[in-house]
């Protein structure tokens, strides 16, 4: 009889562990399923494949005479723009000076905003969802579990791809992850590579395509940025630039 009770038991503890392995797998299963960078029902392709960083530039700042800059919310840079049309225009990333020129077809804007690890609030405490049942929080934790401190961190992780998802990686992880790396393609669809700035002046920049650039500098808990877009400015004319940038400490 005790035999028999212990043989029951033995086979029940079994089939219950074979469930629980089960549910477990399934429950995985759906998470990789779900929560992977093609499950979105937009046309973009898998986050990882449009980012990857291209390259590293050195930022070596080129002091020039007062009266050769032009100056805006802190930031100096070569007057290159004499020709140009300019206005000042505002949205929700802040304000921001833009320099046209029609007759060589070039555009460039300067400004400051938020670095993207607070324009993105991925330092945020909050329970709200930021995409498909993820929260603010649950990425922070994310970051913060892999060493993502600020924006160079943040796109350098993205870039790299460097948290491979499989059955045994956490479910938060999974959903964080899938979240983060889809928030960042919504913000920059276009980009195809990003080239680190370091030196003088530290940052990254965006190359959107052939003569379309975003360069942004980080200082003073603030991310400034460069637009340049038209032919006119190639890549050694857009370095040229950049070393000519001068941006006050706070």
């Amino acid at each position: 009889m005790k035999e028999n009770k212990k043989e029951l038991l033995i086979g029940l503890s079994t089939v219950l562990l074979v469930v629980l392995v089960g549910i477990f797998l399934g429950y995985k299963l759906f998470l990789l399923v779900h929560y992977s960078d093609r499950s979105l029902d937009y046309k973009y392709k898998t986050v990882s494949d449009d980012y990857h960083i291209d390259d590293k530039l050195t930022i070596q700042t080129n002091l020039l005479n007062k009266d050769e800059y032009i100056e805006y919310n802190g930031i100096k840079i070569k007057n290159a723009f004499t020709d140009y049309e300019s206005k000042e225009n505002n949205d929700v990333t802040g304000s921001y000076m833009v320099y046209t020129n029609k007759d060589n077809n070039s555009y460039f804007s300067i400004g400051v905003t938020e670095p993207y690890m607070d324009f993105l609030h991925l330092t945020s405490n909050s329970k709200e969802n930021i995409i498909d049942n993820v929260s603010y929080k649950d990425i922070k934790e994310y970051l913060e579990k892999n060493n993502v401190q600020n924006d160079l961190d943040l796109w350098n992780f993205i870039a790299s791809d460097n948290y491979q998802k499989n059955i045994f990686s956490l479910g938060k992880d999974i959903k964080a992850s899938y979240a983060l790396y889809n928030v960042a393609y919504i913000l920059n669809p276009h980009n195809k590579k990003i080239t680190l700035l370091e030196g003088d002046l530290k940052g990254y920049m965006f190359t959107l395509n052939d003569t379309a650039r975003e360069i942004n500098i980080l200082k003073n808990n603030k991310r400034y940025v460069l637009v340049i877009r038209g032919e006119y400015y190639p890549l050694d004319k857009v370095l040229e630039l950049i070393n000519t940038m001068v941006i006050e400490d706070n």
